[in-house]
């Protein structure tokens, strides 16, 4: 069975995917809109300058032991700026929106897909929904 595009590993290497994240989050506040990186990413990339903690996190991840191995771009934002973040992404970048995942949750989670399938974004809107929730609409 293939995996579908939302459980695909990134083609991208940690630094690269963060490299990507940080052009989307200048591109979305040209436009007007708040984005930021979160994610399991974003925790690897802060601690790259301690290698100890690095390595015990390498060596303990189950996708292996190399940085490239992130699933995907975490991104949170704010519902109202739902519009021009679905402009940017597909007219300015071109990617492919998950339709399914769009239309049922839109209102608080987004996926999109790079063009040419090397990684997807997954954006929560104004709370991450995990084991528990938290609220980023009262943050400044």
């Amino acid at each position: 069975m293939n995996a579908s595009p939302v459980t695909k590993k990134s083609e991208l290497s940690g630094d690269e995917l963060i490299q990507e994240g940080l052009r989307i989050v200048e591109d979305a506040k040209k436009e007007g809109a708040t984005l930021r990186i979160t994610g399991g990413i974003v925790i690897f990339h802060l601690v790259e300058k301690n290698p100890a903690i690095k390595e015990l996190i390498l060596k303990h991840r189950k996708a292996g032991k190399s940085s490239a191995n992130f699933a995907d771009l975490d991104l949170v934002g704010y519902s109202k700026d739902r519009k021009k973040i679905n402009k940017i992404f597909l007219e300015q970048y071109l990617f492919q929106k998950d339709k399914i995942i769009n239309a049922l949750f839109g209102d608080r989670r987004r996926i999109y897909y790079h063009p040419q399938g090397v990684y997807h974004v997954d954006i929560f809107l104004d709370k991450l929904e995990f084991n528990h929730d938290i609220d980023i609409r009262h943050q400044t």
